[in-house]
């Protein structure tokens, strides 16, 4: 294992002992699912109501994933321009585009780069997916 790997451990780990959720949210859970935050996200998008819940679109379309989210790699924040995305974590920045409920990414880590993914839940307001340093997969989750 080489010593980028071990120290990205050692750094997951002394962030996800800072994750936390805060009192004034609610936090739905199950046991196959991330957690999901009974919250709406601030954008001027409009709001299109579906029969399980009330689901952000874009102009283009596209769920809106923009904003603030508290992810095991710490908190983040993803900005979105048409199906672009860029975003900004502790530990670097991604970018990538978002088809459907699916974000496909690169990321820099002080000039170590990779490849993931994010599948966003039913509401929107979940992700689940995974980045890859030297072919080795790790899992990356988040809420808002």
């Amino acid at each position: 294992m080489s010593w980028r790997i071990i120290a990205l451990i050692v750094i997951m780990a002394s962030l996800f002992s800072g994750c936390g959720e805060t009192p004034e949210q609610e936090i739905q859970q199950s046991d196959t699912e991330a957690p999901v935050i009974s919250e709406t996200p601030e954008t001027e998008t409009e709001q299109v109501e579906t029969e399980h819940d009330s689901t952000t679109r874009t102009e283009t379309g596209n769920i809106d994933i923009s904003g603030e989210w508290r992810t095991s790699l710490g908190d983040m924040i993803l900005s979105m321009e048409g199906d672009k995305v860029t975003g900004e974590y502790p530990l670097g920045t991604l970018e990538g585009t978002l088809t459907e409920k699916r974000f496909d990414f690169t990321y820099n880590e002080s000039g170590l780069e990779g490849v993931g993914w994010f599948e966003f839940s039913e509401d929107d307001n979940s992700f689940r997916g995974v980045y890859a340093i030297e072919d080795v997969e790790f899992v990356w989750e988040g809420f808002r």
